[in-house]
């Protein structure tokens, strides 16, 4: 299913392509920029090569609108589906060395003419035991901190904590 974001509420367009049978590939868009939410290919299908071309048929389908694809290379009980979508030439979204950290899985892609943009660092703020700030709190779980796109971000949220000389902003 192809949707697109209008006003918070979502409504099916036609493509140009029609995914074949058993296909499911659900994405929504906002602006110029597609999310894949999901894309699975029967059990049949998989290892021949036919999920990415199946994929590609469908990305050159899309609306010239969009120029952006972002999608999260998730785990669906069969292992990371990183390795399929950067075969498909997608690219990381974040500078993220600890792959336990869900940002590291973000990935993206230019289309319709686009170029991929260029993977972004991110910032945390820390204390001086190693704690990262995770909005109420400080935490040690990769999967609740918060992260800054930009170093003058994360100083901008600094400045708003109560008075810690122990914080500091490092590069995650």
């Amino acid at each position: 299913m192809f949707i697109d974001k209008i006003d918070a509420h979502y409504i099916v367009l036609a493509t140009k392509y029609t995914l074949p049978k058993g296909v499911v590939l659900d994405a929504h868009g906002t602006g110029n920029t597609l999310t894949i939410d999901w894309y699975t290919i029967p059990k049949a299908m998989r290892g021949k090569g036919l999920g990415k071309k199946i994929y590609l048929e469908w990305e050159k389908a899309l609306p010239k609108k969009y120029k952006f694809i972002k999608l999260f290379a998730a785990d669906s009980g069969e292992g990371k589906s990183n390795n399929f979508w950067e075969s498909a030439g997608f690219d990381y979204a974040y500078n993220i060395i600890l792959s336990e950290a869900d940002l590291a899985w973000w990935m993206q892609k230019g289309v319709n003419g686009s170029q991929t943009p260029k993977a972004k660092n991110l910032y945390v703020i820390l204390n001086d035991t190693g704690e990262w700030w995770g909005g109420t709190g400080w935490v040690r779980d990769y999967d609740d901190i918060d992260f800054y796109e930009s170093r003058s971000e994360a100083e901008k949220e600094l400045k708003t904590m109560s008075l810690h000389s122990d914080l500091y902003i490092e590069q995650f």
